[in-house]
């Protein structure tokens, strides 16, 4: 009989969260079937909802559906793959449960930014220690060839920059296909992010997060005397910021070196924005600062 990988993993969390339960051969569609589609591996919120279109809700409805019907909506490979599940064929190992063992100091948040829970992994508050983000370019942590609801540039950029901005390292996570190369969407969007650190690198590599704690118009970061605003979203003509520590000496824009009016007083200091580029992901000012503070600090 073929390993049931599959079953035994579901076993295990519906009876014994920390063992497996033994499902004999002939018991086995008596456990799947009236289990709701999205228990099989690799059914996420795109794949049910379009199964839940044809009717099909629970594995058994799977099995039974008339040939043809699941390729026609799938393709061959996706289709075939998804009725093997349902009848419990997997031919991966079960791995054995184990603790996740930390090799460094740092705090890992899982799908957020530091300080932030949306996703519901990250009871714990903000610690003294390094931090860093993990996320997936879609939806899936491994391969999943029915998952293609990847992250555009944008995005990628955007959780890059407000994870540097929140002094965190951002940790992209990228499943291989079974021949062990990368997905094309995927090196599309390497590429892409390549092609934005090309140019925008200084503002990331070796910085810690900026003097201005991160806003809805973006987030700032810091290396030595060099402070980098980063403008994420449409701020209108002008970004109003509390006052720095050091006084600004310049402002320019990283793209090309061309300057940025500024003003600063008492109160902060005023950007006068310059138009955006199409396409601008993140619009990228340099504050050098002088040396000292502010007379009368």
């Amino acid at each position: 009989m073929r390993v049931l990988g599959r079953l035994a993993k579901l076993a295990s969390q519906h009876a014994k969260p920390d063992g497996v339960v033994h499902v004999p051969a002939e018991k086995i569609h008596e456990f799947l079937d009236p289990l709701p589609c999205g228990a099989l591996w690799g059914v996420g919120e795109q794949t049910e909802a379009a199964l839940d279109r044809l009717g099909v809700r629970t594995v058994g409805d799977i099995v039974a559906l008339p040939d043809g019907v699941l390729e026609r909506a799938f393709g061959p490979g996706p289709a075939a793959h998804l009725l093997a599940l349902a009848k419990g064929e997997d031919d991966r190992a079960v791995v054995p449960y184990e603790p996740a063992k930390q090799i460094s100091a740092e705090q890992t948040f899982e799908r957020d930014l530091p300080g932030q829970n949306s996703a519901g992994f990250n009871q714990a508050a903000p610690g003294s220690v390094p931090y860093e983000t993990c996320d997936t370019m879609n939806k899936s942590w491994g391969f999943n060839l029915m998952d293609d609801a990847y992250k555009s540039p944008r995005e990628l950029v955007h959780y890059l920059v407000r994870a540097a901005g929140r002094n965190a390292n951002f940790l992209l996570n990228v499943g291989p296909m079974p021949s062990g190369e990368l997905p094309p969407e995927a090196l599309a969007r390497l590429h892409d992010l390549g092609q934005w650190t090309d140019k925008y690198g200084e503002s990331i590599y070796g910085t810690r997060g900026g003097p201005t704690s991160p806003g809805p118009w973006g987030v700032t970061t810091q290396k030595g005397s060099k402070v980098y605003i980063h403008i994420l979203e449409d701020s209108g003509p002008s970004l109003a910021l509390p006052k720095l520590e050091k006084p600004v000496r310049s402002a320019a824009l990283l793209r090309d070196g061309s300057s940025v009016k500024f003003a600063e007083n008492d109160f902060g200091l005023l950007l006068r924005l310059p138009a955006r580029q199409p396409g601008e992901f993140d619009q990228v000012i340099v504050l050098e600062l002088a040396d000292g503070t502010h007379k009368g600090n």
